[in-house]
């Protein structure tokens, strides 16, 4: 499922941000980046922009890496600047934080997101 975090939207067939794998279960379910983002996982769901983007910095992960959709992961996503603002969008800075997750495999998150001043 790929996430928009600009609007905010899931199940978005361009624009995407980030992308949610599931897995039966969900024991092995994941999100990725895409490849027009920056991004890192954080130890903290209540982080502002400024800490986040300070985070990103100094050890953004690439879009290949498998972040695991357990309880309690967050992620800092630096959305991209062209694709944005080609949409008429704003830029965001925006924490995913994973609230949830159910015994089905139902993976619940919470998005705090601002807008990054140009």
């Amino acid at each position: 499922m790929d996430i928009d975090l600009d609007k905010p939207e899931v199940r978005v067939s361009d624009g995407e941000e980030i992308r949610f794998t599931a897995r039966c279960g969900g024991n092995s379910s994941y999100f990725n980046l895409t490849r027009s983002t920056d991004g890192t996982q954080v130890d903290s769901a209540s982080l502002g922009a400024a800490d986040c983007n300070d985070r990103i910095l100094t050890g953004a992960i690439g879009p290949d890496i498998n972040v695991p959709a357990r309880k309690g992961v967050a992620i800092c996503v630096r959305t991209s600047l062209p694709d944005a603002q080609e949409r008429g969008d704003t830029w965001k800075m925006a924490l995913l934080h994973v609230t949830d997750v159910n015994d089905d495999g139902t993976v619940v998150v919470s998005v705090r997101a601002w807008d990054i001043p140009l």
